[in-house]
């Protein structure tokens, strides 16, 4: 008896799913980054001047403008909400990561913006390439947290208005449903508001986020196990780590992937839409910088 019940103790299940299925996972994710998609950083074949210079829908200073603005909202927000949540805890969930990302990309992205229009040169600079692997990482990252937090931590079909049972959700306070709601929406608007490309090449930088994640969960489940305090999220629970390693393995080659070939779908709708009717709207300056050669 006291066997099997060593056998089956919390900390023994979990070094067990940590030694291998946790393992699996991370390698898995990163393969399926590296293979199936990869960790490119460039435009190619539109120049970067003109990806994050112009767009179809307005002039370079209205855009540059545009971004100035989209990257006050973000980090307004984002200040906001880390004074509003803060706790011990705060860094360890994904919806956070997220968050924190999205908000360094809008920041940031008017840096690039300017550059684009004000110092162009032939030759990719290094900044916009990590402009662009953080684009890959926090567009679908985005749109992947509204999806678990709707479906997983706060079902939308239990949101009062929508279910009639006793005991139903309140829809979150308004920084609530930015986190998950909001924000994704801006972040596609602002994507389809431009000409920064999303190429299956550079997309394997959001397998390295979810590969970094998925280690992390199991590591804090753990020590949580060992200091007898609770899990990250209810659906993430190494205590049991056969639906985990299902959940995860799920998302990584199948969610997650997905994702990636959803917003290269709208970029190529994007695209479509601009070659249709957009391109008059670019104005003077844009146009002259879509006709220099691309050496």
């Amino acid at each position: 008896l006291e066997q099997r019940v060593r056998r089956h103790a919390p900390e023994e299940t979990m070094l067990e799913a940590w030694r291998f299925g946790v393992l699996a996972l991370v390698f898995g994710g990163l393969a399926i980054g590296g293979c199936a998609f990869g960790f490119g950083t460039s435009t190619h074949p539109v120049r970067w001047d003109v990806a994050f210079g112009t767009s179809p829908w307005m002039s370079p200073q209205r855009l540059l403008m545009a971004r100035v603005l989209m990257g006050a909202l973000f980090l307004s927000i984002y200040i906001w909400y880390v004074y509003d949540t803060w706790s011990d805890s705060w860094p360890y969930y994904l919806t956070h990561w997220s968050v924190t990302l999205e908000t360094v990309y809008f920041v940031l992205l008017p840096i690039a913006t300017h550059m684009a229009i004000n110092s162009p040169s032939q030759e990719q600079p290094p900044f916009v390439g990590g402009m662009l692997a953080l684009l890959h990482v926090q567009l679908p990252c985005s749109l992947a947290v509204v999806v678990l937090y709707w479906v997983l931590e706060k079902p939308a079909v239990k949101l009062c208005g929508i279910s009639k049972e006793e005991g139903c959700e309140e829809l979150p306070d308004f920084l609530g449903l930015f986190v998950h709601l909001y924000d994704a929406g801006l972040c596609t608007l602002s994507f389809c508001l431009g000409r920064i490309p999303f190429h299956l090449s550079n997309a394997g930088w959001l397998f390295v986020l979810t590969s970094a994640f998925t280690a992390w969960s199991a590591v804090h489940s753990l020590l949580q196990v060992f200091e007898g305090g609770a899990p990250l999220y209810d659906a993430i629970d190494w205590r049991t780590p056969g639906p985990v390693l299902q959940l995860l393995a799920a998302l990584t080659a199948v969610a997650f992937p997905a994702l990636v070939l959803l917003f290269r779908g709208v970029a190529w709708a994007r695209d479509l839409v601009e070659g249709k009717a957009g391109l008059a709207l670019a104005g003077p300056q844009a146009m002259t910088m879509m006709a220099q050669p691309m050496v």
